[in-house]
């Protein structure tokens, strides 16, 4: 599905050779040298692997029949290329436990792209799933044009189940409302805010703790990076970003890493992919019986906020207890910049989707927050 041919899925897709030749940009796709992120880069990824696209001021469209795929960078909160793939059609809220039930499936069993949904102004479930990549420390073609493609064919799989399962339910909408709507999704806001609150008042967290700062306090796209080739991931190197950042008692085995921190058990991995796989833990003890959907529903509201974590529920004998996950593909290997941005990131972020979400199911915040 990555090099779509004339008998591919696509509808009124533009030329976007733009005079450019794409034989001089082929040899580009392998370059491991990390530099500064540009949209043209994206839009060379996209003719190298012959995808056709709609081009916005800081995004790519690609469309399908039952789904458009989105590739924005953004700066806010922070410096990362946003992949959303959101089905086409609106499906009915009679469905909701069935989605429920799927996502929280699709959710446990893949890395990427997260699934999600929220409720329209119509009352129907709009569905999309979603990934990311942190570029606050350069990216290297070769980084750029594996993320692509893991993105379109996960999108593709993740929609092509969400149809298996839901039928009819899962349909085609014609032409002009496709082109309506691709035409608007090239200028929607992807980035939204967590509202914990019944009167949806936003909650703001500080960044604890100090070690944070550096890497989040205004981080967006720099003017420039240096000219470093990644290198393979190791649990040892992340063991020694983390005593670097001020996080020493870390035990490391194997691909297997455990730590602590602001009294959250913390967990990084290198899992199938190969990924780095950062997993927060708060055991919730929630019954499963009682309070299921309104589990889920948080979560949802966490997934369909943030750009970079997964939050999601597993049952054990205790209950359901909540895992946030972090997901950084190494196939390609990452710079000690990369490795750093995106540990420092995987670590604040699932601190504060802890935080907002045991917060808000039960009054009281896990985290431990430095006085």
């Amino acid at each position: 599905m990555s090099t779509p041919d004339d008998d591919s899925p696509q509808r009124n897709a533009p030329d976007n050779s733009n005079g450019h030749d794409a034989g001089d940009n082929i040899a580009r796709a392998d370059d491991p040298t990390v530099v500064t992120p540009t949209l043209d880069m994206l839009v060379d990824v996209a003719r190298i692997h012959g995808m056709h696209f709609s081009e916005g001021a800081d995004r790519l469209l690609l469309p399908w029949e039952l789904h458009r795929h989105l590739l924005a960078f953004t700066t806010a909160p922070r410096a990362y290329l946003l992949s959303v793939a959101q089905l086409r059609c609106r499906l009915s809220l009679a469905e909701v436990n069935s989605l429920v039930d799927f996502l929280s499936t699709w959710n446990a069993e893949r890395i990427n792209p997260t699934g999600m949904f929220h409720l329209t102004d119509e009352g129907d479930l709009s569905v999309q799933f979603r990934s990311h990549l942190a570029v606050g420390a350069g990216i290297s073609m070769q980084q750029l044009s594996e993320f692509f493609l893991k993105a379109t064919d996960t999108s593709h799989m993740a929609i092509d189940e969400l149809r298996d399962n839901f039928g009819e339910a899962v349909y085609e909408i014609n032409d002009i409302a496709m082109a309506f709507e691709d035409d608007r999704a090239l200028r929607t806001e992807l980035v939204h805010r967590y509202a914990i609150d019944s009167d949806d008042k936003l909650r703001s967290l500080p960044l604890h703790p100090d070690f944070y700062a550096h890497v989040l306090d205004g981080l967006a796209l720099p003017a420039e990076t240096d000219d470093v080739v990644p290198q393979p991931v190791t649990i040892s190197r992340v063991q020694e970003i983390f005593a670097e950042v001020g996080i020493e008692n870390s035990d490391a085995e194997g691909d297997f890493l455990v730590t602590a921190i602001n009294e959250i058990f913390l967990a990084a991995f290198i899992d199938n992919g190969p990924s780095l796989l950062i997993r927060g833990h708060w055991d919730a003890n929630l019954d499963p019986e009682v309070d299921r959907l309104r589990a889920f529903l948080a979560t949802n509201d966490w997934n369909y906020a943030a750009a970079t974590t997964r939050a999601l529920w597993q049952e054990d004998d205790n209950g359901l207890q909540l895992r946030v996950e972090y997901a950084v593909s190494v196939e390609t290997g990452l710079t000690d910049a990369q490795l750093e941005e995106n540990l420092v990131i995987a670590m604040h972020d699932i601190l504060k989707a802890i935080d907002g979400l045991s917060l808000e199911l039960s009054g009281t915040s896990a985290v431990r927050w430095p006085e």
